[in-house]
Formats: C-alpha cells, sequence, structure tokens
C-alpha cells in the first residue's frame, strides 16, 4: 500500500471500514483453515448414576461397519479383551460420527445412549461427534482408552478434570498404532500429535509391535507404563493357509494400494512397477492386481494396467494371495503394517521397505526389505523375484505369528490388575 493510499484511507473513514471489510471478506473466500476439528474439547460432567464398578471407556472414531477395519478393528478387540478379564462395565465412545442402529449389530448387551443422558447400562455405546453442544457423563470409577492421537489430546483434559473432581488418581490407556505425526508432514497437527506423547497425564502405553515401542524408546518417548503385543494372523485367513499350499501360482503381481494414504507409497509402488516392465521383459508376460483401496486402473507401459480390487473380502484376499507369486507392500512409518505379512505367509514372495529400526527381512524366507526406496532399487527386488517364478511357493509357518492363541500375548490380564490398584 502506497503512501497516498495510507493518507486517502485515513482522510475517509467510511472508505477505509470498506477496505477493511473486502479485505476480510477475501481471506474468509480463501477459506484459511485455522480450526482442527478433531480435537474440539470433549467436556465432562459428573454422572447421575455413580456406580463403584469400574467402565472401560474406548474413544475410537466410529462404529461405521464399512469403516471398522485395521487399527480400529484392532483397538475393540483390545477394548474387548480388556472387559472380559476385568468383568468391568464398558462404554464406547465415537469421536468422529454418530452412532446407528446397524452400527451396533453384533455387539451384543450395547445400548446407544445420547451424549446429554445418564444411564445404568452396563455396556453403552456414545456418539460425541457434536460434543461442542454437551457434555459427556463422567463417573469416578471411568477408566479411558484413547486410540488416537485426537482422542488422547481430548481426554487430558477430561481426565484432569476427572481426578480432581472426584479426587482420584486415573490414568490414562493410550493404544499406540503408529507413530502418528508422520501421518502430516512439519504442520500443526504433527506438533499436537505429538504432544500427546507428553506426561501431563500419567499414562499406560500400549504399543502394537515391539518395533514400535523401540522406536519410541530411541527417540526419548516415556510413559508411566509401557506393554506391547506382537502382530497374528488373522483367524480367518488362517483358514486358508492349507489350502493356499496346494493352489498353482499364476505369473502375477500384487500391491497394497492406497493411493489416499501417504504412507503407502503409491506413487513409489506405480514407479517401481513402471521401471520393472522397462528393465524386465519377463515381468510383460505378467498380469498386476492392487489391493486395498479402489482406484482407476493406470497405465504401466508395455500394454499392462495395474487393475484394482480395492477393498476385497478375507477369502477373497485369501485366495488371491494363494494364485500370487510376488507381491509388494509399502510402510512409511516404524509400524510394519500386515499386508507384507499376510502375503508373505500365504507363499507370495514379498518386496516391503525398512524404516529407522523396522527391518521386517527376518520374519520369514518370503519376506524382502529394501533401505533405499527408489524407483530402481524396488523394481531390481522385484525383477531378482519376478525370475524365479514357480507355480509352486512355499507358505510360512512363522509360529509367533501363525500359532498364537492371544493376540495380545498376555499383556491384558496385567493391564487388568493395574488398573484395578490404580488408587
Amino acid at each position: 500500500m502506497n503512501k497516498n493510499t495510507k493518507q486517502f484511507l485515513k482522510k475517509f473513514k467510511f472508505v477505509r471500514k470498506m477496505h477493511q471489510e473486502l479485505i476480510g471478506q477475501y481471506l474468509e473466500e480463501r477459506q484459511i483453515g485455522v480450526n482442527i476439528d478433531e480435537i474440539t474439547p470433549l467436556k465432562a460432567k459428573q454422572a447421575k448414576f455413580n456406580e463403584q464398578k469400574v467402565r472401560i471407556n474406548i474413544l475410537v472414531p466410529t462404529l461405521r461397519k464399512n469403516q471398522v477395519f485395521g487399527g480400529i478393528s484392532t483397538a475393540i478387540k483390545f477394548f474387548e479383551a480388556l472387559c472380559a478379564e476385568g468383568d468391568f462395565n464398558k462404554r464406547i465412545i465415537t469421536t468422529d460420527s454418530d452412532v446407528q442402529p446397524e452400527d451396533i449389530e453384533g455387539y451384543m448387551g450395547a445400548h446407544i445412549v445420547s451424549m446429554e443422558k445418564d444411564s445404568k447400562a452396563y455396556f453403552q455405546i456414545v456418539g460425541c461427534n457434536d460434543r461442542g453442544m454437551t457434555d459427556l457423563n463422567v463417573r469416578e470409577n471411568d477408566i479411558f482408552i484413547a486410540t488416537s492421537w485426537w482422542s488422547a489430546y481430548i481426554l487430558k483434559p477430561l481426565i484432569t478434570w476427572q481426578n480432581e473432581t472426584y479426587g482420584t488418581k486415573h490414568k490414562m490407556i493410550y493404544l499406540i498404532q503408529d507413530y502418528e505425526p508422520g501421518f502430516y508432514p512439519w504442520s500443526s497437527r504433527y506438533l499436537l500429535a505429538d504432544s500427546t506423547y507428553g506426561n501431563e497425564v500419567p499414562t499406560i502405553a500400549v504399543f502394537n509391535t515391539s518395533i514400535l515401542k523401540e522406536y519410541f524408546s530411541i527417540n526419548g518417548y516415556q510413559f508411566d507404563h509401557e506393554f506391547y503385543f506382537e502382530p497374528v494372523l488373522n483367524e480367518a485367513l488362517g483358514k486358508h493357509l492349507e489350502e493356499a499350499k496346494k493352489t498353482a501360482r499364476k505369473r502375477q503381481l500384487i500391491v497394497y494400494g492406497r493411493p489416499g494414504v501417504d504412507r503407502n507409497c503409491f506413487e513409489i509402488i506405480v514407479g517401481s512397477l513402471r521401471e520393472l516392465l522397462h528393465i524386465c521383459d519377463e515381468a510383460r508376460e505378467w498380469e498386476f492386481l492392487s489391493l486395498g483401496e479402489f482406484h482407476k486402473e493406470i497405465d504401466l507401459g508395455y500394454d499392462k494396467r495395474l487393475v484394482s480390487k480395492g477393498k476385497v473380502t478375507l477369502s477373497e484376499y485369501a485366495k488371491i494371495m494363494s494364485e500370487s507369486s510376488v507381491g509388494l507392500s509399502l510402510m512409511n512409518s516404524p509400524h510394519p503394517s500386515y499386508p507384507p505379512l499376510e502375503m508373505s505367509t500365504f507363499g507370495v514372495k514379498t518386496v516391503t521397505n525398512t524404516y529407522a529400526n523396522k527391518d521386517l527381512s527376518g520374519f520369514n524366507q518370503n519376506l524382502i526389505s529394501v533401505n533405499h526406496c527408489s524407483y530402481e532399487n524396488v523394481a531390481k527386488a522385484l525383477k531378482d523375484l519376478v525370475s524365479q517364478y514357480s507355480s509352486h511357493s512355499e507358505t510360512s509357518r512363522n509360529e509367533s505369528y501363525t500359532g498364537k492363541k492371544d493376540p495380545f500375548n498376555g499383556i491384558i490380564k496385567e493391564i487388568s490388575e493395574l488398573i484395578k490398584n490404580i488408587n
């Protein structure tokens, strides 16, 4: 703004006011985002029915059936196992969506309770997506489980309020299934997610894999209590493992393709496949399938296309793995992710990536970890596997993965006892 314009605006107040309004409208139209909706506070009020029995509360984003898989599914299994071990009352709280009757099918004995109401029901499901409108009923003996950085963020002040109001010393249980700041590179959400690993509220950290726990330790994070569990093969998939031994392998390469999830590195997957076809004549006789998230077919060159199957049923997933020879599944985080473990167990010779302390090459004989994930390096690893093609491939019986019946490695009993002796 030059000197003459400034003098003009000072002289004519109404013009200055109009100028300010127009600038404000311009900024509003640019839709500058200053609010982070997922951390809208979850405020508490004293419950009318303050029963003495401990109630376990878990916060999950949603219970929509088409979204309850992966991390949410693991969280619900952990919650159910903990409630059963301690004979606790239970409440599921959804942070990002409301709760519909069809969402609670399969949750035996569950009652949908609106956020503003209190209830004596031993198993409640409450939608808190409109949490700015009312407060959540909190009992003296409520114990809370965070399952994401934003649920941990909104729980910390709530648990502080609970301890001050009731004179308790409750700790937050934090189910940590990845290093979540990495989902938001160099940003406000990165810092906010990282802040949840602080010690404002005493925390019982439960890590999904020892690799992830080790990553946190290496980077200086400490919690009051720390537990971990290792992945186990999904029981429904395990039923198809014997059948996979007998199935003839096609010249088929499968990838874990999720274009909408940055940490699964879809661009590297596509670029590596194109490079593979460039350097490997044999690969031009193969078929290429993408599993995980539906996307349009992608031209790979040499008249080959990456065909998306999207999210398939577990039985179809088992069938595709049993028929496939080579796999590619990337995860740019310290969590191993499940697809490379599943693919390699089903006899698919699978390429994945290392990350910090993560190296899955020792998991079984079918898993290859690439240290530096350029298109060329990944393509070379795939070329080696394509050249080894055989219609028969050995499935893996890594007993620590396929033979365990307890998915939580015995830690549920320890955590249950810890809860009972907190105060």
